[in-house]
């Protein structure tokens, strides 16, 4: 038997297998938080969903947008009730409570040169030359399904009696 027989007896009948492990292999990069936020296509692709859900849905999930942090550009979470900051290398963002009837108009930027890529009540996603900006006010309830960590106990449930939950955001392109 010849070299050449000998290769194609192990690869040709192996090479299913070969190609699963390296699809396998694939995925799993594409998929980590962590390994695929450094792919710029990916992370642009995670961002450009995120804003065609909500414009499709006429809505911002809370929850895409939180998965759209941790894969964009994992980062770190500093909690201090009733405000919370994530930062990363690529996002920002701030969460707060705020007065129920407080509307986001109030809360936005005054002067801005940002151009609205979708805007609806207490929800707004701009963009300018550099980075893309996503603002919302939701009910707390959306914000303890959302980030399911705020666990709140008996006596910080006051905190949460005629708030609302802002979101401002801050994603370099």
């Amino acid at each position: 038997m010849n070299r050449m027989t000998k290769i194609k007896t192990f690869f040709f009948p192996n090479i299913w297998i070969i190609v699963s492990c390296l699809s396998l292999l694939l995925a799993y990069l594409l998929l980590q938080p962590r390994i695929s936020n450094i792919i710029p296509f990916v992370r642009e692709y995670r961002l450009s969903s995120f804003i065609s859900h909500s414009k499709k849905n006429n809505s911002i999930s809370a929850q895409e947008f939180w998965q759209l942090r941790e894969f964009y550009s994992p980062g770190v979470i500093l909690l201090n009730k009733p405000k919370l900051l994530f930062t990363s290398s690529k996002i920002t963002s701030q969460e707060t409570l705020i007065d129920k009837k407080i509307t986001l108009d109030e809360m936005l930027p005054k002067e801005s040169d940002q151009q609205i890529l979708y805007k609806n009540g207490n929800e707004q996603i701009s963009t300018d030359e550099s980075a893309i900006y996503v603002y919302f006010i939701k009910p707390t309830t959306d914000m303890v399904q959302a980030n399911g960590f705020f666990d709140y106990k008996d006596k910080d449930k006051k905190l949460l009696e005629g708030k609302s939950w802002y979101v401002s955001a801050i994603i370099q392109k």
